[in-house]
C-alpha cells in the first residue's frame, strides 16, 4: 500500500489563517488571534514520522475543528483520543470547496476536557501544516 505523502511545510499556518479570515481579524485576549474553524477532520496517529494504520475492524475517528491560531488548534470529539501526536486531515466539503482538500495539520495535543454529553474538547500546538496556498484564493469563508 502506497501512502500519499504531502509535504508538511511551515509550523505556522499564516496563509491558512488569512484564507479563513478573509483578511479580517478579530481581537482576542490571547496573544494569538483565533479564527473559527468549524470543519470536520479525520484523525491519523503520528508516531516517529510515520502514519499509524488503523487496525482491522477499527473505524476512522473524526473531530470537528473549533478554532485555529498561528500556533494552535482547538477541536471537539465524541470519544477519547488514543494518541497525543495527531495528523488532522481535511474531511469536509466546505474545505474542499475552498481548495483546502489536501489540508493536513500535525498537532501535539496538550489538553483535553470532558464535557459530559457534549463529548470532549481538546487542543494542541501545531507542529506542521501542509498548506502553502496563495492568499487571494477565491471563495474563502463560503462555509
Amino acid at each position: 500500500m502506497t501512502l500519499l505523502a504531502l509535504p508538511l511545510r511551515s509550523a505556522r499556518p499564516d496563509r491558512l489563517l488569512q484564507i479563513l479570515s478573509g483578511g479580517q481579524r478579530r481581537e482576542e485576549r490571547r496573544l494569538g488571534l483565533r479564527e473559527d474553524f468549524a470543519y470536520r477532520l479525520r484523525v491519523e496517529a503520528v508516531a516517529e514520522g510515520r502514519r499509524d494504520e488503523l487496525r482491522s475492524g477499527e473505524e476512522a475517528v473524526y473531530v470537528t475543528g473549533r478554532d485555529l491560531e498561528q500556533t494552535g488548534i482547538g477541536f471537539r470529539h465524541d470519544q477519547p483520543l488514543a494518541f497525543s501526536r495527531l495528523r488532522l486531515v481535511a474531511a469536509d466539503d466546505g474545505l474542499l470547496a475552498m481548495g483546502l482538500g489536501d489540508l493536513r495539520i500535525e498537532v501535539l495535543v496538550r489538553w483535553c476536557r470532558f464535557r459530559g454529553a457534549a463529548g470532549y474538547e481538546s487542543g494542541g500546538r501545531i507542529l506542521r501544516c501542509s498548506i502553502d496556498l496563495p492568499v487571494d484564493l477565491p471563495g474563502t469563508l463560503s462555509r
